[in-house]
């Protein structure tokens, strides 16, 4: 995996753990349901960042294995 790749990673990772908790942390304090509601509606939120999340490493992994065959390719052409 290349630094940019890493890099790309860590980013992602670090930024989305940080909305995330930020995100739980106002939907608790500013909630006006009750406790069951509050519950399931970040159950489902946490569904969803689940799933943002999955598409996000989905579009690096295809990147990366993009520019992975780019190069191989532009090696090739050298050789």
């Amino acid at each position: 995996m290349s630094n940019r790749t890493k890099k790309t990673l860590l980013v992602l990772g670090v930024g989305l753990i940080t909305g995330m908790a930020a995100g739980v942390i106002l939907g608790v304090l500013y909630a006006p349901d009750k406790g069951v509601e509050t519950r399931r509606r970040l159950k489902s939120q946490a569904r969803d960042l689940e799933d943002k999340i999955l598409d996000k490493f989905e579009n690096v992994r295809n990147n990366e294995r993009k520019e992975k065959s780019e190069t191989r390719h532009n090696v090739a052409e050298v050789v």
